[in-house]
């Protein structure tokens, strides 16, 4: 699929309004006026498309439900799986993933419910074209809705009192106009979910702003509420007192030089200011209006007057400019309103399965941080218990071994000498000093895992992750809290005490006290003056039983060694490790489902795409693009990224910009070719590659340049390289500053 080009030195965006689209529209008609038949008979062509929009995306929602089905059980059937593993018996573990797969199913389920609720809503409106005004309290919504349908104005006015349960829908000229409170009135959740329903049913918006208070939180609230890519117009309404007759007559002698760009050019600018940081477009058509001449015009019976306030008032370019939408791309819009929309959805449904992968990934990194941190002190731990126990045990053995002259010296031949070596090893207390090392251990990994535990819970309570799906059950509940009760659980007392019995340092006495009985029998077999045979005798009992002590000393130290590192250190080691291991394996399985969810959501996304770019292309330039487009890689309402086998329609810029107002995104082509570089470069456009380097080792591409060449790379938000990645599946492209 890295095989892809676009020529884009012969390439240059340049941004095309709604109005410029019209002329190109009107040229292409030789300039043949639109008509009322025309218009009707655009209506009706709108109604048939929606049909058969309608009736795709339900079958396609069919499909899709069958789909998320699947992946749900799947998900449920591993967890119980993974309930029934003999190696792993952890609740706590297996609870967080039956919290995961409800919340996933939960939040899939709302999905599946908000585009049935939007196909429905839809379906009821087949026939009509859906026009919503939104702007804030008093910006003149009523009074414009009222003049466009010839209402009596009893709504004007009462903006102030309204709530997001006063949403009225009025029928002009076979358009639907969805009249909506305030965006103050927008506030909670619920209110939002009502602002992006209307908007869902929207095929345009017309935002009303007024010239005496162009608020930048208006346009936050608009960001808020534009939850899909639907166009927009921008009604800037000059608010100008005509009440007075006097006030009255200046304006309409001066009304051109009022309600127009120019005269309004401060404001004008500042809506485009805000519209760019906001809308990431700043190229928004603005028409200024006197929305409260438009609505006197239908109430005034003198026809001069009723005239003169109609022309001011500028409606009839807003009336002309619907018009002129619904018959040139009316049909898009309605494809979009259904086509569009539902890729929103899928959207959304795909980052359900990104948000709970991006909760859950950091979090298995961490634990695989601590378990290496776990292995590292285990290896510390087991060398300087090693060389704890061949000291400790060495002082005690060497302590007994500094008695054996004076002892064999005063007791040789003694009846008593059994007796007395007997008490004086037991003065040495052996039993309980090896007993004491190997506590000591048991008691200094019971420290350092206790003090591990807590600093697992407290960095795990304050670690910055994602949260996006809000709260799925904190992993430190599952494993870390398991972790934390290893240092009570397994350093148990009684599991401690239970150990010393794997050694027997009593046998081991009774075997050195055997040595001191031989001194007891010297007498038995020497006799006469003969002190050299008696002092050699000695000498040979205390070799022997320094021997035996330093042999007593070299087995203790190997059985509280071998016991050391079987108890203690394996033991622990193994349970802490195995289940470590199996949890961050289970955890990763688990995300490689999800992955795999996410992606075949994007795929039917990305066919979704294509689908919808075809259909678009044959609606407004009625020929076909089957045969030379590969891939699309989109962002709704910003940028699309096109492969294609053929230039030409990369020559026909018009062309391009009439289908770019149409989607409402920005278009570039790209050209097939087979040099992995050369396509890089002009895959990334708009991006300039010169001056940049490519590590290209399949399926790894580094690009490394500059820090202005990487912002460009990057482009806003991320957006430019994202997309570039979205259109190669079998690489992975990074970015490097040099």
């Amino acid at each position: 699929m890295f095989k892809e080009v676009i020529k884009h030195q012969e390439y240059r965006y340049i941004p095309f309004g709604v109005t410029e689209v019209f002329r190109v529209v009107r040229r292409e008609r030789n300039h043949q006026k639109v008509n009322y038949d025309e218009y009707v008979e655009a209506l009706n062509e709108c109604k048939e498309v929606a049909e058969k929009q309608a009736h795709y995306v339900s079958k396609k929602l069919s499909n899709l439900k069958n789909i998320l089905r699947d992946s749900n059980e799947n998900l449920n059937l591993f967890t119980d799986q993974a309930k029934a593993m003999e190696d792993l018996k952890d609740e706590s573990l297996t609870s967080v993933l039956d919290n995961l797969n409800q919340t996933i199913s939960e939040n899939l389920s709302t999905g599946i419910t908000n585009i049935e609720n939007s196909i429905d809503r839809k379906k009821e409106h087949l026939s009509t074209f859906t026009v919503t005004l939104f702007g804030r309290t008093k910006a003149g919504k009523s009074t414009i809705r009222e003049a466009l349908t010839n209402g009596d104005g009893e709504s004007i006015g009462k903006g102030a009192q309204r709530t997001t349960r006063d949403i009225k829908e009025y029928y002009w000229n076979n358009l639907r106009i969805i009249d909506t409170p305030g965006i103050s009135a927008y506030e909670g959740e619920e209110d939002v979910r009502i602002a992006e329903s209307i908007i869902d049913e929207s095929d345009l918006i017309l935002f009303l702003v007024t010239n005496d208070s162009i608020q930048e939180t208006e346009f936050e609230k608009l960001v808020q509420l534009k939850s899909q890519n639907k166009p927009i117009i921008i009604l800037l309404n000059v608010k100008v007192d005509i009440d007075d007759e006097i006030f009255r007559e200046i304006f309409l002698n001066e009304y051109r030089d009022v309600v127009s760009l120019n005269g309004q050019a401060g404001h004008v600018e500042r809506i485009r200011e805000y519209s760019k940081k906001y809308l990431g477009n700043s190229n928004i058509e603005i028409v200024p209006i006197h929305a409260l001449s438009a609505f006197k015009s239908t109430k005034v019976e003198d026809k001069v007057l009723r005239r003169e306030l109609y022309n001011a008032s500028n409606i009839n370019k807003v009336k002309f400019m619907l018009r002129e939408l619904i018959v040139n791309q009316g049909k898009q819009k309605r494809v979009l309103s259904f086509r569009d929309d539902y890729i929103y959805y899928l959207r959304s449904l795909e980052n359900i399965y990104w948000s709970s992968y991006k909760e859950i990934k950091p979090r298995i990194r961490y634990i695989q941080s601590k378990h290496n941190e776990i292995k590292k002190w285990f290896g510390e731990f087991k060398n300087k218990g090693f060389e704890t126990i061949e000291g400790e045990v060495l002082q005690i053995f060497t302590q007994l071994a500094s008695e054996v002259d004076s002892f064999v010296d005063n007791y040789a031949g003694d009846k008593n000498a059994e007796k007395v070596w007997n008490g004086k090893v037991e003065s040495y207390k052996i039993q309980e000093k090896i007993n004491k090392i190997y506590k000591d251990l048991f008691e200094e990994a019971k420290r350092h895992l206790n003090e591990f535990a807590r600093q697992i819970t407290f960095e795990s309570s304050n670690l910055n992750f994602n949260n996006d799906m809000g709260d799925i059950g904190d992993l430190k509940k599952g494993i870390m809290g398991r972790v934390a009760r290893w240092g009570g659980v397994v350093l148990d007392v009684a599991w401690v005490v239970s150990l010393t019995n794997f050694w027997n340092p009593a046998g081991w006495v009774s075997a050195v006290i055997g040595v001191g009985g031989a001194i007891v029998t010297l007498f038995s077999w020497i006799t006469g003056n003969d002190s050299k045979r008696f002092d050699r005798k000695k000498s040979e009992i205390k070799s022997d039983m320094k021997k035996q002590i330093n042999k007593m000393a070299k087995d203790t130290n190997k059985q509280l060694r071998d016991a050391f590192k079987k108890n203690i250190v394996n033991h622990l080691y193994q349970q802490i490790n195995v289940e470590l291991v199996k949890n961050i394996e289970l955890l990763y399985q688990y995300l490689e489902m999800i992955k795999e969810s996410a992606i075949s959501l994007r795929e039917e996304e990305k066919s979704e795409n294509v689908s919808l770019f075809k259909l678009l292309y044959k609606l407004t330039y009625n020929r076909k693009f089957d045969n030379f487009m590969i891939k699309i890689a989109r962002e709704q309402g910003s940028m699309s990224k096109v492969l294609t086998n053929e230039d030409g329609m990369l020559r026909h810029n018009e062309s391009r910009k009439l289908l770019e107002n149409v989607l409402g995104e920005r278009i570039i082509y790209i050209e097939f070719v087979n040099e992995p570089s050369e396509l890089l470069k002009r895959a990334l456009f708009p991006a300039k590659t010169d001056g940049v380097d490519f590590e290209i080792n399949m399926p790894n591409i580094i690009i490394k340049a500059g820090k202005e060449r990487v912002k460009q790379i990057i482009g806003k938000k991320g957006r430019n390289i994202r997309l570039t990645n979205r259109l190669f599946d079998d690489i992975n492209i990074t970015v490097e500053e040099i």
